[in-house]
């Protein structure tokens, strides 16, 4: 597994440009998922930190799930640019609709997203829980639950319908 943290650290932090932190960018696209559209990715703060460089071309990729049967291909996406070779993209699937985020990056760069499909690396961080020591037995017990339940949730790839060969997932534990 990879770090650990706790819930307190990982406060949404301000996102600003490669460029104006100088950060030294490498060739390549990187697509970070991401829950939160509206702040910067932990799991991208952590892969400059250690690789110490950024890709060319960066995709945030947000999905979200609407309460309605199906979203028309025309509404799927919101694309922003935010800098130079850095993207922020929130794609929209009803609840009765198969995500494919392959599919759904297709149509951002159909409409200027400055993406290589091809040879673009996916990133994504898999959290497993576990209880801080001053925890309660029935409070622990929950925490227990709701720790496998979240081990055996559908990967990411699996759902999302990403290339496994491009996917990169880094484990982390997180301190509840």
């Amino acid at each position: 597994m990879g770090s650990r943290h706790t819930a307190e650290s990982d406060l949404p932090q301000r996102r600003r440009a490669p460029a104006e932190l100088k950060i030294p960018r490498v060739p390549g696209t990187a697509i970070f998922l991401t829950r939160m559209a509206d702040t910067t990715p932990l799991l991208l703060v952590r892969h400059v930190e250690q690789i110490g460089a950024l890709q060319e071309s960066v995709v945030t990729l947000t999905v979200k799930f609407a309460d309605v049967p199906r979203i028309p291909r025309a509404e799927r996406l919101d694309v922003q640019k935010l800098a130079e070779g850095f993207w922020q993209i929130t794609a929209h699937f009803g609840f009765v609709q198969v995500p494919d985020l392959t599919t759904a990056l297709r149509q951002a760069k159909a409409s200027g997203c400055e993406i290589d499909l091809k040879h673009a690396i996916f990133f994504s961080a898999r959290d497993a829980v576990v209880a801080k020591r001053t925890h309660y037995l029935a409070a622990r017990a929950r925490l227990l639950l709701f720790a496998f339940m979240l081990r055996n949730a559908v990967r990411a790839v699996d759902l999302f319908r990403i290339p496994t060969d491009n996917f990169i997932e880094i484990g982390r534990l997180v301190e509840i």
